[in-house]
């Protein structure tokens, strides 16, 4: 179940398109993160016990899906997000820029590293190389980084002398969130090589948070102390880059 974030603001006039003015109080910054943010899922990250004494995440694991890390408690909210290639439009441009965002969130939020980011509109394109494994009714499956919206193409590889051979959906695989699963018929296959094209909800996770949290005491008319929370600054990078998966 998502639990629905509470939006509440209580701000006195509409504020600049600023997230770095130091005089607005608490409420005028959750309108700004409001009015110019983003419908998300937020997911809570910890570290899967899968990992144990080994050190590596099981591949096979159904909780972290082979990546080491777990999400859960996902509550629907508003962040703030920037993308951290708009100030410069060629310049020291490299892969890592168009993948990593700035986002402001509210103090109610409490971002942690590598808590999980999905927006929930707009959506974009992945292309990548599954590592399929045996389940435990000896049928292959792999998991893909991102919960698929529709496979654009599916892709087997037979041997470097053959074209690459098409697989249909429904006929030779099905799909469910981020989990895909092969026909029967390659039970004998040794093993397989997929390449997948597909589209996805756009999604990050948190790798740095340079503001936690800061209170701000501030006096009111009758020269008594108050308390402001402000929003948070973090950094979040594309999911992919972090779970480093085989590219295509």
């Amino acid at each position: 179940m998502i639990i629905q974030q509470p939006i509440a603001y209580n701000a006195s006039q509409t504020p600049q398109k600023d997230f770095n003015v130091p005089q607005l109080v608490n409420a005028e910054f959750e309108k700004l993160i409001i009015d110019y943010g983003y419908d998300v899922i937020l997911e809570r990250s910890l570290r899967c016990p899968c990992i144990g004494h080994m050190g590596a995440a099981a591949n096979d694991c159904v909780n972290c899906n082979g990546t080491g890390w777990y999400f859960s408690n996902p509550i629907n909210t508003i962040l703030a997000l920037q993308s951290m290639s708009s100030t410069k439009k060629y310049e020291n441009w490299t892969e890592e820029n168009p993948s990593t965002v700035q986002i402001t969130a509210r103090a109610i939020d409490r971002l942690s590293f590598m808590d999980r980011i999905t927006l929930q509109v707009g959506e974009t394109i992945y292309s990548q190389l599954l590592q399929p494994f045996i389940d435990n009714k000896n049928i292959y499956q792999a998991y893909t980084v991102y919960n698929i919206l529709s496979v654009e193409a599916l892709y087997i590889f037979e041997s470097a002398d053959k074209p690459l051979g098409i697989l249909q959906e429904g006929k030779d695989y099905t799909f469910n969130k981020n989990l895909i699963t092969f026909n029967k018929k390659f039970q004998t296959r040794d093993e397989l090589q997929i390449s997948l094209r597909y589209r996805h909800r756009p999604q990050y996770c948190v790798i740095d948070i340079p503001r936690d949290i800061v209170i701000q005491e501030r006096k009111n008319c009758k020269q008594e102390s108050d308390l402001y929370q402000f929003p948070i600054k973090a950094m979040a990078r594309l999911t992919h880059y972090l779970f480093n998966p085989i590219n295509g």
